[in-house]
């Protein structure tokens, strides 16, 4: 006998995402958390000697003029750690860092100054070990201290009076769960790109300054240079790395099926446009309006030949003079086997456009070389998803380093952006981003409400 084939429930078709959604740290603060790097900045000092002890790093004793220890206002020795030797003066530590590190504490991380570290401690081979260990030591403490701030912040769910409609999908840089627990979302349409407080391991913080690798010949010079090198791996480790992040929201998009083109609205709330960030949006306003970036259009056409046609010698001496620009740029030192940079001088300017250029295609090539791998993978958990024939090379992909490769469909309009701002300091910031970012399809409003208005509930 044979029998009927049960028929499938059909199911319900997934909603067209067409909305995204940015928030910042300031939607948080909107949201009434105490997220602000200044509440940070208190909590690093009322519990840096219990991390010490929790990492089993000694803490630096002060000594004053008569070789005895500094004693504080209760009679305790005055104290501090690798932080304040890596980021502060190193030659008076206990003046600690300036209320400017905190407030703009993940910019922050890319202010060392080299030329005080290397006449710290050194160029001989201990002392330059000795700046490898507390450069290490510096990012663990930070990364406990920031870590463990995180997972102190509470938030208890309540009624908003907002309600986000099922076309939405959050790109959410901080680390909490403030929209599944009061704005009701749906967890999947959520992406924490930076990671959540829930798994430690996964947060991520830094700057945006340096995501190539140290440059490995300045190891093998030895002295002063291996110096920079250390202090190049201080700011590769404490860089965010962007185009990874960003590889990896691309598979987000994919796996929900956005394409650029599909992109009607985009709301940025709470969000300061800091330079650690500026890079996500430089991708998403490029892949909306169709942007080709060339990574050197600030070069003519002669450097770029020139650049098409160096040698590996002049490859490496335009790497070296990279670093040793940027690390000695702020001090105004820079050794006489290289030429300073002065501002206002044109060739000395072109110069430094050059050397930047040259550290950029190292750059790519890394990214390319690094992610091959992770396409591969890309494509195993699209094919998972049962996503077929979804790509991700409108959104950027992996491959060359997260650059934009598609056009978008000139018929398609581009997004309308609606950002809110805290400040008219702030407002000012941001239209110039937006700007420089040649985006000019973007609406600001002094409020995080104003922003929101439509997707207020109706009263009842």
């Amino acid at each position: 006998m044979l029998r009927r084939k049960k028929k499938e429930p059909v199911q319900p078709a997934a909603p067209h995402k067409d909305t995204l959604i940015l928030i910042g740290n300031g939607f948080d603060i909107w949201q009434g958390l105490n997220t602000s790097y200044s509440q940070f900045e208190e909590y690093y000092y009322a519990h840096r000697e219990e991390i010490l002890r929790k990492l089993r790093i000694k803490a630096y004793k002060i000594y004053g003029a008569d070789r005895k220890p500094k004693l504080d206002q209760t009679g305790k020795p005055v104290v501090c750690s690798d932080v304040e030797l890596l980021y502060g003066n190193p030659f008076a530590p206990d003046t600690g860092l300036a209320h400017m590190f905190w407030h703009r504490f993940e910019d922050s991380l890319n202010k060392i100054d080299t030329q005080r570290l290397n006449l710290y401690f050194g160029k001989e081979r201990h002392g330059l070990s000795e700046m490898k260990r507390s450069a290490h030591n510096a990012q663990r403490i930070l990364r406990k201290a920031f870590c463990d701030w995180i997972g102190t912040i509470q938030l208890k769910g309540q009624e908003t009076g907002y309600q986000f409609g099922d076309n939405c999908l959050f790109v959410n840089f901080n680390y909490t769960d403030t929209l599944p627990k009061r704005f009701r979302i749906n967890p999947e349409d959520e992406y924490h790109i930076h990671g959540e407080a829930t798994d430690p391991a996964s947060i991520i913080f830094g700057h945006a300054a340096h995501p190539e690798s140290p440059y490995q010949p300045l190891k093998r010079l030895g002295g002063r240079y291996q110096g920079l090198y250390i202090i190049e791996e201080i700011l590769y480790d404490t860089d965010k790395h962007i185009e990874d992040n960003f590889s990896d929201l691309c598979l987000f998009f994919a796996i929900h099926g956005l394409m650029a083109g599909d992109i009607k609205q985009i709301y940025v709330l709470g969000h300061s446009f800091g330079p650690a960030d500026i890079g996500y949006f430089r991708h998403i306003v490029n892949a909306t309006q169709g942007i080709m970036e060339d990574p050197e259009e600030d070069l003519s056409e002669e450097d770029k030949a020139y650049l098409d046609q160096m040698d590996s010698l002049e490859t490496f001496q335009m790497n070296v003079q990279y670093a040793v620009h940027g690390s000695y740029r702020s001090m105004g030192v820079i050794p006489s086997a290289y030429p300073p940079i002065i501002e206002g001088d044109p060739e000395s300017e072109r110069m430094l456009r050059i050397e930047a250029a040259a550290v950029r295609r190292r750059f790519l090539a890394e990214q390319c070389e690094r992610n091959w791998r992770r396409d591969k993978v890309f494509m195993k958990m699209l094919r998972r998803a049962g996503k077929k024939g979804i790509g991700h090379s409108e959104m950027g992909p992996p491959s060359g380093g997260g650059e934009t490769k598609a056009e978008r469909p000139k018929e398609t309009a581009p997004p309308q952006w609606h950002i809110s701002y805290f400040s008219d300091e702030d407002k000012q910031r941001v239209e110039s981003t937006m700007r420089r970012l040649k985006c000019q399809n973007f609406t600001m409003y002094p409020t995080i409400d104003a922003c929101l208005e439509r997707f207020r509930k109706p009263k009842e």
